[in-house]
């Protein structure tokens, strides 16, 4: 029974024992009861504190380890709507030791009435942790363990209350028979037998005499043309056959026309009435005749006859045996005890054991003995699965649960011939975890009849940057679209693997800061195929990889939302693509630049464009003749590189179209502090825009920190926005010109050009140059647009001129985006690709 939190620190305190929790290749889950069913709420003190520590392999990197607790409504499995989360940090002690405390009383002041399930566990902080395990999670049970060497004690104990019940007691009884021979008879043979080649192997099991006999004029017959075996009656023997079982051939070699000739019935033998085929007529042919009355004793021995003496023993597959052969080897006895035996496993049981060794038949645990003995020697053999049957092994298959944990029959089987055969282990857990590894690691032939849980839906993983840059802006609009979409996301910052979630004002904090609020996450539809989408540039792929705490994101199906402003990708980005699942983009720019680099799949989605239109005006406070000015305005960030941005074709543009100084017309540029010397300004363009903007009172420098609302109000309010790029992504500035029905003059290039047409923006004349050392990130090849400035300032005065023609085209750019970047639409593209 689960005790109560109080009665379990009670129990702690008393015999002075801490928390252990082991790591190991399969994790393990745990849980305590902050109150038991039919007890009162559990209401402990403030101050409560579970001190412990946690073991690990030395070699075990640790980097991003650590204790993971969230709450459940009581009776609530560990997948159910999560009250609140939290993280615990591990402190190293030695290399293999790593102590922690855990507030359980703070904890539990975070439900509501008290009452709850409080699941722990070792984490990586970016796995989603806590999922299914075959079945379902462990249970930390907060008491002295069962010393070393007691393993059939506890598997006594595990199986008295396992379900089903009665197959739980009949595994009990079959435990006392000798199931470690047979095991260990398994393990050595998988140990010593070489990799099977792509002809199937003989039958392990005994042939006959006669077939031996018969062998021998199959190789004389393969090695030349046959000469008088047979009368005429039952026509001349095949070569093709003969070539087959002397194995001079193979399966392999016979065409799909030739397989009629192993399943149509040729003849029936006058004195048995045995359905002959072809393949059974010309195998005949080879057979001594002292053999043949044996073998047309009856149809049973002709089947017999046919599967254990020529199919097996020769290496041919099951498609050799005639369909009504086969459903009788498949079918059952009609004895009812459990478990159902079919004709092949009786057979082989005659074949193998020695008449004192056999298992009886005539109660439960001698059959399932019998069973567990014929899976582990025949299934050597990839035929004997088809050849026992569905509903026998079916039977294997078989869950038992007990205390939250699930096994096959099989499994526990193989668990107490491990306990027969001496092998001490802590808990019926352990050994069936060393079953587990057993099977899958020294037979894997056998893995089909281990517990194979059906895949658990699992939240989206969403990796990005939780920052103020475009990368961040993206992270936010996936956040946002699986929002509405009603997605169960789990959300992770790529900087730290830290989770996040959202305050009370909808803004995306560390957990640490929110612990309570995680229950707005994991809620809604989940995805049956796990998956992990990432909102960074691919260079930061490899190292999240490289990441021991991003194990459990990087190994599932991986998304990549990338973005680039050139069409030449590096090598080393490259390589990431080709390890992504699948590469979203935003734009055909950037889905042509990767799928001519790479071949993953690449699709673009485009983008959720959603903005308030109601943005405060800057340029009232910044500008003495607003009403009388037309105000051309720019933006850039330096982290993007002036040379891409160009803002100095701009302010050249600007001087060349309006070069007395009397036009009432200003240019704002607007962008974040730090542009003197920046790394993205390697040939100080910067410096030189700040000593023209010197003598120009025109040219007006807004240089500093914004809010998102305020910076929007610099291009809602502007008379027209400028964007003569040298390549965009997507091109965020003249998409948010659009969206405010600003008119837009911008270059005719690059990721753009989704949205920017000869009818909704003014596009300026470009000729394509190779990209130079220094203008752009390191390593940098290609070409992008070089603006012509003469044709950037007539268009400037052009938008001064025709203010009706302007605003025209503002509206149509306005009516294209609010189609093509909908959040409906958007949404709608992305869960097609999710679902896909």
């Amino acid at each position: 029974m689960s005790a109560t939190l109080d009665t379990a620190w009670s129990l702690f305190r008393r015999v002075q024992r801490e928390v252990r929790l082991r790591l190991s290749a399969q994790r393990l889950r745990r849980e305590i009861v902050l109150s038991a069913a039919h007890t009162a709420p559990l209401r402990p003190a403030p101050e409560l504190e579970l001190a412990g520590h946690v073991t690990i392999d030395a070699s075990w990197p640790d980097a991003g380890l650590r204790l993971g607790w969230f709450i459940t409504a009581p009776d609530a499995p560990h997948v159910a709507t999560r009250i609140a989360e939290g993280r615990v940090t591990l402190v190293r002690e030695t290399a293999e030791r790593l102590a922690f405390t855990l507030p359980v009383g703070r904890i539990a002041q975070l439900v509501a009435g008290g009452a709850g399930t409080l699941w722990i566990d070792l984490i990586q902080e970016a796995e989603f942790w806590f999922f299914e395990y075959q079945g379902a999670p462990l249970r930390l049970r907060l008491a002295a363990p069962p010393s070393r060497g007691q393993g059939r004690r506890v598997a006594q104990q595990w199986l008295d209350a396992a379900q089903p019940a009665p197959l739980a007691a009949l595994a009990m009884r079959t435990g006392a028979l000798n199931l470690a021979a047979p095991l260990g008879a398994a393990r050595r043979h998988a140990a010593l037998k070489p990799p099977a080649g792509a002809e199937l192997a003989p039958w392990p099991g005994p042939a006959r005499h006669a077939a031996d006999r018969a062998g021998h004029s199959l190789r004389e017959l393969a090695a030349g043309p046959p000469a008088g075996l047979l009368e005429a009656e039952l026509g001349p023997p095949s070569t093709l056959l003969a070539r087959v079982l002397a194995r001079r051939g193979g399966w392999s070699r016979i065409r799909p026309e030739h397989r009629p000739y192993f399943q149509h019935t040729r003849l029936h033998q006058h004195d048995s009435g045995a359905p002959l085929t072809a393949a059974m007529l010309d195998a005949l042919a080879l057979t001594p005749l002292a053999a043949l009355p044996r073998i047309l004793a009856s149809p049973e021995a002709v089947r017999d006859w046919w599967l254990f003496d020529i199919v097996l023993p020769h290496g041919l597959p099951i498609e050799a045996l005639p369909a009504s052969h086969l459903q009788h080897w498949r079918s059952t006895d009609a004895d009812d005890a459990p478990p159902p035996l079919s004709h092949f496993v009786h057979h082989a049981r005659d074949r193998h054991a020695p008449e004192l060794d056999r298992p009886r038949l005539d109660d439960a645990p001698g059959r399932l003995a019998l069973l567990f003995r014929h899976v582990l020697r025949e299934f050597r053999d990839p035929r004997a699965a088809a050849l026992t049957g569905g509903e026998v092994l079916a039977a294997l298959r078989e869950p038992l649960s007990a205390e939250g944990r699930s096994a096959t029959l099989f499994q526990v089987l193989v668990a107490l011939a491990q306990c027969n055969a001496g092998a001490a282990h802590d808990s019926f857990a352990e050994a069936l975890d060393e079953a587990a590894r057993v099977i899958d690691q020294e037979l894997p032939q056998l893995a089909s009849l281990m517990l194979r849980a059906p895949p658990t839906p699992q939240p989206l993983m969403l990796v990005g940057h939780n920052n103020a840059s475009g990368l961040g802006e993206n992270f936010r609009m996936f956040v946002a679209a699986f929002a509405r979409s009603g997605t169960a996301t789990r959300i992770f910052d790529a900087e730290d693997g830290d989770t996040l979630v959202h305050d009370a004002q909808g803004v995306l904090v560390p957990l640490s800061q929110q612990p309570a609020r995680v229950a707005q996450q994991g809620q809604g539809r989940r995805l049956l195929r796990p998956a992990s989408l990432f909102m960074v540039n691919p260079d930061r792929m490899a190292m999240l990889a490289a990441r021991q705490d991003f194990a459990g994101l990087t190994g599932r199906r991986r998304i990549g939302f990338f973005l680039t402003e050139m069409r030449f990708l590096p090598p080393a980005q490259a390589a990431v693509c080709d390890r992504m699942d699948e590469i979203w983009a935003p734009s055909d720019f950037v889905r042509d630049a990767y799928a001519a680099h790479t071949a993953t799949p690449v699709f673009n989605v485009g983008k959720a464009l959603h903005w308030p239109l109601d943005v405060p005006d800057p340029y009232p406070a910044i500008l003495r003749e607003r009403e009388d000015s037309f105000v051309f305005m720019t933006s850039f960030d330096p982290g993007s590189w002036l040379r891409r941005k160009n803002p100095t074709a701009v302010v050249a543009a600007f001087l060349s179209a309006f070069p007395n100084g009397r036009e009432k017309v200003a240019l704002v540029i607007k962008l974040p502090a730090g542009a003197r010397g920046h790394p993205g300004d390697p040939f100080d363009e910067w410096q030189l825009i700040e000593q023209v903007a010197a003598r120009e009172p025109r040219i007006i420098i807004q240089e500093g920190y914004a809010p998102f609302a305020e910076y929007l109000g610099y291009i809602a309010h502007a008379d027209c926005v400028v964007s003569a790029h040298r390549s965009e992504g997507f091109g965020y500035l003249c998409a948010q010109a659009h969206h405010f029905t600003t008119p837009l003059i911008c270059t005719g290039y690059s990721g753009n050009m989704d949205f920017c047409t000869p009818e909704n923006a003014w596009l300026i004349d470009h000729d394509m140059r190779a990209v130079t050392e220094g203008e752009f990130l390191p390593g940098t090849r290609g070409d992008w647009a070089d603006p012509r400035v003469p044709h950037l300032a007539a268009l400037m005065r052009q938008v001064v001129e025709e203010p009706d023609k302007a605003q025209r085209m503002a509206q149509a750019g306005r009516a294209l985006v609010q189609e093509l970047y909908a959040p409906a639409r958007f949404d709608a593209a992305i869960l097609e690709r999710l679902s896909a």
